[in-house]
């Protein structure tokens, strides 16, 4: 008998006090899924080839420009990121598409994060989830604070805005994972997070995780 794979279950997570009150209407959700970095299974790939089919390169140059991505783009720059240069999933498969002509495989959890972008517009981000201390929020930097886990992790500049956890930040918002975070072959667990901004309804956020928890439980083939 066939058991049907069980909805991920979707969280949302907290909001220093003075971010929420300067963007009060950025939130954050996430899930997490059993799962490891791995190659990904035949039916991802047919899922981005068909994907490559469905966006040509010049619907990839009007996706970008969508409402949905035109929010991230303005809510990027509100806070001192250049999307040109601080690319997201979205961003760096609708410049795959146009440089390569395709949607090129890096993987999973890569690939379930890039088709949930493209098929959505929303961003969504993957790491270990054995490296979080408590549950992911969204935080300013606080001097002398580190970007990721162990000897890996780097300087981030104070006042930034940054997804973490009770340790520290984990990823600067809306340029992904630092070092020390990202899935392996040893993980265990995926956390998957994406980030709500004006404009862009919290269901569609779920969307975005709800397909990319899904890709990620595919089984090998």
């Amino acid at each position: 008998m066939r058991v049907e794979p069980q909805e991920p279950e979707l969280a949302s997570g907290w909001i220093e006090d003075d971010v929420a009150e300067e963007f009060p209407e950025l939130t954050l959700r996430w899930t997490w899924v059993e799962g490891r970095a791995r190659r990904s299974p035949k039916a991802v790939k047919r899922r981005l080839v068909d994907l490559s089919d469905a966006v040509s390169g010049r619907e990839a140059v009007i996706l970008r420009n969508r409402p949905i991505a035109a929010a991230y783009r303005v809510f990027e720059r509100q806070v001192g990121l250049d999307p040109d240069v601080d690319r997201g999933p979205l961003e760096n498969a609708l410049l795959d598409r146009l440089l390569r002509g395709e949607f090129q495989t890096d993987g999973l959890p890569a690939d379930a994060c890039k088709i949930a972008a493209v098929e959505t517009g929303v961003p969504v981000w993957a790491i270990d989830a054995a490296t979080l201390v408590g549950t992911l929020g969204i935080c300013a930097v606080q001097p002398g604070e580190l970007l990721g886990r162990g000897e890996e992790a780097i300087p981030i500049e104070t006042g930034r805005l940054a997804v973490g956890d009770l340790q520290g930040p984990v990823a600067v918002l809306f340029s992904g994972p630092g070092p020390g975070v990202g899935p392996t072959r040893r993980t265990q667990t995926i956390a998957l997070f994406a980030v709500g901004v004006e404009g862009v309804l919290e269901p569609l956020v779920d969307e975005a995780l709800e397909i990319a928890a899904a890709i990620c439980l595919e089984p090998a083939a």
